[in-house]
């Protein structure tokens, strides 16, 4: 049966699983595909020019996944409290807590990713970057589990 909080939650999960699946496609898949193929067939900066286009375009639609995945988050909390008169345990904020910030520090740091490092050319910081996103990730994905699961 379809709920208004089940499809709710089929938002968010389906914007993690984009969000999530671009920031590691883009960088080590995408990319390196690119810069082979524009190697090959492109003057350098041509080439510089597709990456750059490549990321702007993902940093564009990873700005309006991030929000998506921020309002139905913030639903889903206010949902769980609804069902519970909002006596949430001190466990459960704690997660939430830890859960927000790191997916803060993801949006912060995807942000640095497509804003500077690609521009800039930083390919190998711009790598470490993209695997710390990556690790976040799970462990995001792991304090949503916990949250949800126990």
């Amino acid at each position: 049966m379809f709920t208004f909080r089940a499809v709710v939650l089929w938002i968010h999960l389906a914007a993690i699983i984009v969000w999530v699946g671009g920031m590691i496609v883009v960088p080590f898949v995408a990319m390196p595909a690119v810069r082979r193929f524009a190697g090959e067939h492109l003057a350098p900066e041509r080439a510089a020019a597709l990456i750059e286009t490549l990321v702007r375009r993902f940093q564009r639609f990873s700005r309006e996944l991030f929000f998506t995945i921020l309002l139905t988050g913030i639903f889903n909390l206010i949902n769980a409290g609804w069902l519970t008169n909002f006596s949430y345990p001190s466990a459960y904020l704690q997660l939430v807590g830890a859960k927000f910030i790191l997916f803060l520090t993801m949006g912060v740091n995807q942000a640095w990713y497509s804003l500077k490092l690609v521009p800039q050319g930083k390919t190998r910081t711009a790598l470490w970057s993209a695997l710390v996103n990556a690790l976040l990730a799970a462990v995001v994905l792991y304090l949503g589990l916990k949250l949800r699961f126990g």
